[in-house]
């Protein structure tokens, strides 16, 4: 069995007739003064955290399900928890398509998103992802069950906490920003970050 290939399945398929209204469930926003999920923006579409949830919902009868109805709610769980924790997908206002060119490590990144997505290499010094889950897959019960602890909902505001820092140095080109004390975004300048203090 090859998780990948379902972790990646939701991206591929996204704009597929059938499942198109999954779109929506890549991102979710936070409240900017609290951290804490914010269904209402998304109301109508849904979002990252109501797929994990629903997801969940539907798995824990997954003697109710067909084998193909399984398998979807296989991927979606995979894919938006990975989601749920993407820097880029937790928003804090609807960040507009902005991309947020940045520097690491000496190398230059065109958007932030494509940090997130080498970030196992970037923090393990050149861990591969295949061993990374070798890593989780032999993780102690102690260790899986701290991994997994809190809510969909906690996830979303650590997450939403632990990634503020990304709005405060490139605020979003939304009304709201300004009214909360933040600076208007006025195009891409590129940051240079280092993985030892960010």
């Amino acid at each position: 069995y090859d998780m990948k290939t379902d972790a990646l399945w939701m991206d591929k398929h996204r704009k597929d007739p059938d499942i198109a209204y999954t779109t929506a469930w890549h991102v979710y926003n936070t409240d900017p003064s609290t951290g804490a999920y914010d269904p209402n923006p998304r109301l109508s579409k849904e979002d990252c955290v109501y797929a994990v949830e629903l997801a969940v919902y539907n798995l824990e009868h997954w003697r109710e399900l067909s084998d193909s109805a399984r398998l979807m709610n296989l991927r979606v769980l995979i894919h938006c928890v990975g989601d749920l924790h993407c820097p880029t997908h937790c928003y804090r206002w609807n960040p507009g398509g902005q991309k947020w060119p940045c520097i690491m490590n000496g190398k230059e990144y065109p958007t932030f998103h494509s940090i997130y997505d080498t970030m196992p290499e970037a923090l393990w010094g050149g861990t591969k992802p295949d061993a990374l889950a070798e890593l989780i897959d032999d993780a102690k019960a102690k260790d899986m069950k701290k991994i997994a602890a809190g809510s969909v909902r906690d996830w979303a505001k650590d997450c939403a906490q632990k990634v503020s820092v990304i709005y405060e140095i490139n605020p979003p080109a939304d009304p709201r920003a300004a009214a909360q004390g933040f600076a208007v975004y006025e195009g891409p300048k590129p940051q240079v970050l280092d993985p030892d203090t960010n």
